[in-house]
């Protein structure tokens, strides 16, 4: 089997640029009902891909941050139920 065999079935690739926010993008793959995303430079070319794994590791890593200075995670929950979408 090769990659082509499982993308094959796919009838749309879902991107976002640089300049989207972590949480909008949060906000896009639980919409799109998919786990990764390209990302589109300025000049509309891939430059990566962002997955939810991404998302989750960096915001427990800020969490984790957050907590060992003090913050309360009241502060991150709610900040993580606004937002506006893509």
């Amino acid at each position: 089997m090769k990659v082509g065999d499982l993308i094959g079935c796919r009838k749309e690739v879902y991107t976002v640029s640089e300049e989207t926010s972590v949480h909008q993008v949060a906000q896009y793959l639980r919409a799109k009902e998919v786990r990764t995303v390209g990302v589109l430079g300025a000049d509309g070319r891939l430059t990566g891909v962002v997955s939810q794994s991404d998302i989750s590791d960096k915001v427990a890593a800020e969490n984790k941050s957050s907590l060992r200075k003090g913050r309360s995670m009241s502060a991150w929950c709610s900040w993580s139920k606004t937002g506006s979408s893509i």
